[in-house]
């Protein structure tokens, strides 16, 4: 006889927890492993913010300009998480991989050289 909780002929609850918690210590390793990622890559990124209005001011950029190229990293990350979901069918995940890595390495080198830009 089930609970009127859970209605009849439904599992209990401990059977429910023991389902979902059946995860591998493989997958939380490479769960905390992409939390580090994350976190040293967006730190990284954050590292530059204090330092880079002036040091764009000294390469002769305006302050519309410095929006511009501050907020181009978020604004890319929107949306190719938006368009992600919908191309990994298409071309596979690890071709998505290997090019957005590609791209985050050269779109990184443009960065590291805007003043030899000016």
């Amino acid at each position: 006889v089930g609970s009127p909780l859970l209605g009849a002929g439904t599992q209990k609850p401990s059977l429910i927890y023991e389902e979902k918690s059946s995860s591998s210590s493989f997958e939380q390793v490479i769960l905390w492993l992409n939390l580090i990622i994350m976190f040293v890559s967006y730190f990284a990124f954050s590292a530059l913010a204090p330092f880079w209005p002036d040091t764009a001011t000294k390469c002769g950029l305006g302050p519309t300009m410095i929006g511009f190229v501050t907020s181009a990293y978020p604004l890319g990350m929107f949306f190719s998480s938006l368009m992600t979901g919908y191309i990994i069918p298409v071309f596979g995940t690890k071709n998505i991989v290997i090019i957005a890595l590609t791209l985050a390495a050269i779109f990184s080198v443009v960065f590291g050289s805007i003043p030899w830009f000016m």
